[in-house]
């Protein structure tokens, strides 16, 4: 990791791909985080937190999971250091997330010292897009594009959440809750299209033994449900 003070200057071709990246990205997957920003920025207000707050946390955390954790801790009054940890926990499947993402880039490129920026501004959305369509481009284009489709989703977020807090006790709690969890009924749906058949079988699991794992532990349900799902499906479709 080059720890260099010089100025890393953009090139032209690197602000091209941005900008292809940037176009791909203000269509369903931008808007899909815009709507569920708007649920956030919502059940924030109605937690008391201020605007500034909310997009400091919003762009700060940038994960409905972690983002609702942080609320639900707030709200019961929870510390400083288990509302960090909460979220650190909620966020780390942004790691292997990151880790599968890097062989795609070219460490040459002239936005390799930018990566932090691009980490920042990943989901799930620009995640998945970039594994389908990074076949189909040069390897010293993925990375500019990758960032450019972020900053989208990431900039339509901050506005839904703006959008969110504006309309704070206009959306019943009904219409929150749906908004928030519109998020994740489009990754299956994305999943989905994978065609992949170790997704697809780890992804029926999950959905098999989501519900029975949250009744038998609401607070260790979801990562064992993820942890046994992906593990199966992986070594199901190994054996086969």
């Amino acid at each position: 990791m080059s720890l260099s003070p010089e100025p890393v200057e953009i090139s032209s071709t690197s602000a091209t791909h941005i900008i292809r990246g940037a176009k791909a990205g203000m269509s369903v997957p931008a808007f899909m985080v815009f709507v569920g920003m708007i649920g956030f920025g919502s059940l924030a207000k109605s937690q008391g937190v201020s605007l500034f707050a909310t997009l400091l946390t919003g762009a700060g955390i940038y994960g409905l999971p972690g983002q609702v954790a942080m609320l639900e801790l707030y709200a019961t009054g929870a510390s400083l250091l288990v509302i960090t940890i909460a979220v650190a926990m909620a966020n780390m499947r942004f790691l292997p997330m990151s880790v599968v993402l890097m062989p795609l880039f070219d460490p040459a490129d002239k936005l390799y010292r930018w990566r932090f920026l691009s980490v920042q501004v990943m989901s799930i959305n620009s995640w998945t897009h970039m594994l389908q369509v990074a076949s189909d481009m040069p390897k010293s284009a993925r990375l500019g594009f990758f960032t450019g489709f972020g900053l989208s989703c990431f900039t339509l977020g901050m506005c839904g959440a703006v959008t969110g807090w504006l309309l704070a006790g206009t959306l019943s709690v009904e219409m929150t809750v749906a908004l928030i969890f519109l998020n994740p009924a489009y990754f299956i749906f994305l999943f989905c299209c994978n065609r992949n058949i170790n997704v697809l079988c780890s992804l029926a699991l999950g959905a098999l033994l989501g519900p029975p794992l949250y009744q038998f532990s609401p607070d260790w349900g979801l990562p064992l449900c993820g942890l046994i799902a992906g593990t199966s499906g992986y070594l199901l479709c190994r054996k086969k």
